[in-house]
């Protein structure tokens, strides 16, 4: 049951209570319980020898087993029609567009007619309708600049309301972290992102705008005593700031979006980090434990070198200033 878990958990909260939800569900139900015999006993040899309640299946009948008493088709629970309104519900939470809710159950859940379920849901949908044009595809940036999570960030600040917050988002993995900051002082926004990256790790690079916090001592100060490089954008660097802007303008919209529907912003800004970027890719948060493991390892070198080469640089001028001092 645990590798199950694994499987939803980014659509649903699959807790061992919600398996065995989904399990007496499924008993209950006549059709997935015709389906189980069939996988038990052995499929027809053709299509047309499928009981007709079950013969959507026949595309699938390969990829189709049973688990515990819970059906699989491949890596996907097969949900009954008892729970398939509740996640449709968390599939469609966040308001992300129809493109990302797909891309949210294709290694996740199976049922006969999702996506067409999908597809009514968010076109009869008002908040989705609305925001529809201004769902941007994910600009994919070549794997030759960037190889490994939390290599290069990009940082912001955004005003929400009478609010203002931090945003780092990954160029990597689009993960994006968001925090409130009481104030806009250099000292305040240095402090916040210093924290920030004492979790999540130390990057090569963070891409930013000429904003004054980023361009003060303070936070250059923070560049040097970290080791990572600051870049401003510029007339040379023209898509470098172009995609923080475009995450905050994805986070700025999450809160606006659930005020209308009386949602959860946190729980839509879990929605947007659990979907995938792209059909043949991870989704943001599954790239979270890769940063970890990457981050904190190149880092600890680079950390244990970059003092190394001040300890060197020092020593070596203490060695002029003896030497002249002679």
């Amino acid at each position: 049951m645990e590798g199950l878990s694994i499987k939803v958990h980014h659509i649903v909260n699959v807790t061992t209570t919600k398996l065995a939800e989904i399990k007496e569900e499924t008993s209950k139900d006549d059709e997935l319980q015709l389906l189980t015999q069939m996988v038990i006993q052995g499929w027809p040899e053709k299509r047309h020898q499928v009981q007709p309640l079950i013969r959507e299946y026949w595309a699938i009948h390969d990829d189709i087993s049973v688990e515990n008493g819970i059906l699989m088709a491949g890596s996907r629970i097969i949900i009954p029609k008892s729970m398939q309104k509740e996640i449709l519900d968390k599939i469609h939470q966040g308001h992300l567009g129809m493109e990302k809710c797909k891309l949210r159950v294709k290694s996740a859940v199976y049922w006969v007619g999702m996506y067409k379920d999908i597809e009514k849901t968010v076109s009869t949908c008002h908040i989705c309708q609305k925001y529809r044009n201004s769902q941007q595809k994910e600009e994919m940036i070549s794997s030759d600049i960037l190889r490994r999570p939390w290599q290069t960030i990009g940082v912001d600040l955004f005003t929400e309301g009478q609010e203002w917050y931090l945003i780092m988002v990954c160029y990597y993995s689009k993960f994006p972290f968001v925090r409130k900051v009481k104030d806009l002082r250099a000292k305040t926004i240095t402090t916040v992102a210093r924290g920030l990256l004492a979790e999540q790790g130390i990057p090569e690079q963070i891409i930013c705008d000429n904003r004054t916090q980023f361009t003060s001592q303070e936070f250059k100060k923070l560049a040097d005593e970290y080791g990572f490089n600051i870049t401003t954008s510029s007339p040379h660097y023209p898509k470098g700031h172009g995609f923080i802007e475009r995450q905050v303008q994805t986070v700025k919209r999450t809160p606006v979006k659930c005020r209308e529907t009386k949602e959860d912003p946190h729980l839509a800004l879990l929605s947007l980090r659990a979907t995938p970027l792209r059909a043949d890719m991870k989704f943001p948060a599954e790239f979270v434990s890769e940063q970890y493991k990457l981050c904190f390892k190149v880092n600890s070198i680079t950390t244990l070198c970059l003092m190394i080469y001040r300890c060197r640089c020092a020593e070596s001028s203490a060695v002029r200033v003896t030497w002249k001092s002679k």
